[in-house]
């Protein structure tokens, strides 16, 4: 009899229990009703000792079986898809639901069934056409690189993968075209590849293109190799030669420049050669600003204003320091300006500076002007240093020649105004610590600006987009140690 009641007394508590950790779910239209036929009955169950009928059944259903794999599809843990639920297909659905902006209930139904399967088809479709995205970038990557390729631009395999040789081939062919410098691998730019029949313009052949070559170096002009294939070298020496001759720097061939070069070399003497036969086609050069900082001052002859931070005269020149961000900043720099256009279309970081150093001394002078400069660095890594005529009262507006070390160092030429920031050219330049640069830069009447370090042309292009004259030359510092040893700015009338 006590054995008996005992029996009776557990049964009920196991009832009881059992009936508490079922799913209860109520029946509606929205929710699953759980399956309790003998097919869908799970084996799990309690049976009282006497071996009588009556075992405890826990319920298992096919749809939350569903629910189950279907979010451990979608990357959400539910656990074992055994139709049973849980504390780990509740968490799972509580996930869901807060993901997807739904009611959080934590309870399997009908509605949230649906809107999972709707949701894998949509990440199926956006996955799907991700990967056509994704195919027709590389197909676009590949037919640029072959363009470039057969262009003697330096890619070494067709991969269709976008990488820095890529990018660097790029910016060359953008460069060398006038546009605007980006390294992106652009509809675009495919498009101008493919309708860019310049190399052959006015149908030269192979071996009209070998004798411009050779009618280039044989007036002391390095086109490279006679070899009929026009590169970034011959295209350089095209060029030079053409702003010499006073042609337009196009830098293509064509049957008039195929013609001049077939005559000999002494028919160009009109061709401007050195700086004496310059000066005396259009004026001589009015040298307006010269300091050498010898005399260990920079508050006079020249004055030099100091619009942010902290310079002196030492290591042998105008120096300043940055060694940290700093919280005051110069207004009209165009820091931020340089910042981002250098970000979007080269990809380049600047140093993370909340201001910058800068010197300026007012000197007035024409479009047509040439400037003269040495520099060295110290503890520069990820710091800049730019340098450049600048218009009104604004420091880094105008024309800026500016150092980069990021990753590699990089010397390019800007154009940065309150409407406009353009990346002229750029080129890699080396510096290490405390190695001085000499830097040679020289702008024509007609928009033409050449800048050469240590004596090697590394820089060209031709911009008007200032006009007007410059009001003065100043010197950005925008991290590490830079030092001005001297600065010649002239110009002509």
């Amino acid at each position: 009899m006590t054995l008996k009641r005992h029996s009776t007394a557990l049964a009920a508590i196991l009832l009881a229990t059992t009936a508490m950790a079922a799913p209860a779910f109520a029946a509606s239209e929205r929710s699953i009703t759980p399956a309790w036929t003998t097919a869908d009955r799970g084996s799990v169950g309690v049976q009282p000792a006497s071996g009588r009928a009556g075992a405890v059944q826990i319920a298992q259903s096919r749809d939350v079986r569903e629910v189950q794999t279907q979010l451990n599809r979608l990357g959400y843990e539910a656990g074992p898809e055994d139709g049973l639920m849980g504390s780990r297909t509740r968490s799972a659905i509580r996930a869901y639901q807060e993901d997807e902006g739904l009611l959080v209930t934590g309870q399997p139904s009908r509605s949230l069934l649906n809107h999972i399967s709707d949701s894998i088809e949509e990440r199926q479709e956006a996955s799907s056409t991700q990967a056509t995205n994704d195919d027709a970038e590389s197909e676009r990557i590949a037919a640029i690189q072959s363009e470039l390729r057969q262009r003697d631009y330096r890619i070494p395999v067709v991969s269709g993968e976008m990488n820095e040789a890529t990018r660097e081939a790029i910016r060359a062919y953008e460069r060398e075209r006038g546009y605007l410098v980006t390294g992106r691998a652009t509809a675009e730019l495919l498009e101008a590849l493919q309708s860019d029949d310049s190399d052959d313009s006015d149908n030269l052949t192979t071996s009209d293109i070998a004798d411009v070559q050779q009618g280039l170096n044989d007036r002391g002009y390095d086109a490279g190799p006679a070899d009929g294939v026009i590169g970034p070298k011959t295209r350089t020496a095209i060029r030079t030669y053409q702003s010499d001759a006073g042609m337009d720097p196009t830098g293509r061939v064509s049957d008039e420049l195929h013609a001049r070069l077939q005559g000999d070399a002494s028919d160009d003497d009109d061709i401007t050669w050195n700086e004496e036969d310059d000066d005396s086609d259009h004026g001589e050069f009015e040298t307006l600003l010269s300091d050498n900082f010898d005399d260990g001052n920079y508050t006079s002859n020249p004055r030099w204003r100091i619009a942010a931070g902290e310079f002196s005269v030492r290591n042998g020149g105008l120096t300043s320091r940055m060694d940290a961000s700093r919280t005051d900043t110069v207004q009209g720099t165009g820091m931020e300006l340089l910042g981002s256009v250098l970000q979007r279309e080269l990809g380049i970081r600047l140093p993370s500076q909340g201001g910058v150093d800068a010197a300026q001394t007012a000197v007035s002078m024409s479009n047509d002007f040439r400037i003269t400069a040495e520099l060295s660095g110290r503890n520069f890594a990820d710091g800049q240093v730019n340098i450049g005529p600048y218009s009104g009262n604004q420091l880094g507006h105008g024309y800026r020649l500016a150092y980069i070390e990021d990753d590699e160092g990089l010397l390019t030429l800007l154009r940065i105004t309150s409407d406009n920031q353009v990346v002229l050219d750029s080129t890699s330049l080396s510096l290490s610590n405390e190695e001085t640069v000499s830097l040679d830069w020289e702008r024509q009447e007609n928009g033409l600006m050449t800048v050469s370090a240590n004596g090697n042309v590394l820089l060209q292009a031709q911009d008007n987009g200032v006009s007007g004259g410059f009001d003065g030359f100043s010197l950005i510092n925008a991290g590490g140690e830079w030092t001005l040893h001297n600065v010649t700015v002239q110009s002509r009338n």
